[in-house]
């Protein structure tokens, strides 16, 4: 997306997908303020990517970014593996602080490690609050994408990373959770 940017919450996440590049176990949250600074310095961007690892291993973090934002003037994405449908405290900052848009991912194998339960009690939550929310399976496995589309009746099917049709090993800026501009790409973070 022209004018976007994609924000590395956290390096880690609390599932393992074979298919995820983005994620480390070095356990790192990016610095609030080092994003707005970045933010104050860019205002032509009009597109904010939450992403990790998973971002709401980093709520605090991701609560004072979205409070410090002129969301009059920039839509707010987050991407996320619902693992969180059953706290309490996770979904009150969401209500508090809301994105324009949810990502929210499920395949089975994120599914072995999260209780589908808990993605469709976030799916709900979200949905329950006017949060515009896209819930994506990136396997290619069409009985996979069968079983979800029927908890999931408007489940897309997507990719981890998304060409911007001129490079597609170049994706867009990304603010890293090392607290450094770097790029997105097909394998990971650059």
């Amino acid at each position: 997306m022209k004018n976007s940017i994609n924000i590395q919450l956290y390096s880690s996440c609390n599932c393992n997908c074979s298919f995820c590049h983005f994620t480390d176990k070095m356990y790192k949250k990016i610095d609030p303020q080092f994003v707005l600074d970045y933010l104050n310095q860019h205002d032509d961007i009009n597109y904010i990517v939450i992403t990790g690892g998973e971002p709401t291993l980093a709520i605090d973090e991701y609560r004072t970014i979205i409070n410090g934002i002129d969301k009059t003037k920039k839509r707010i994405i987050l991407q996320t593996n619902g693992w969180w449908g059953n706290n309490e405290t996770i979904k009150e900052v969401i209500k508090k602080n809301p994105p324009s848009i949810v990502h929210l991912s499920v395949d089975s194998e994120k599914q072995n490690i999260i209780n589908i339960n808990n993605v469709i009690n976030a799916y709900n939550f979200l949905n329950e609050n006017g949060i515009i929310t896209y819930v994506i399976n990136h396997t290619n496995n069409d009985e996979e994408f069968k079983t979800y589309l029927g908890i999931f009746p408007d489940l897309k099917r997507g990719n981890i990373v998304y060409d911007n049709g001129i490079n597609l090993y170049d994706c867009g800026t990304a603010l890293l959770a090392n607290n450094t501009v770097g790029k997105i790409n097909v394998k990971g973070w650059l």
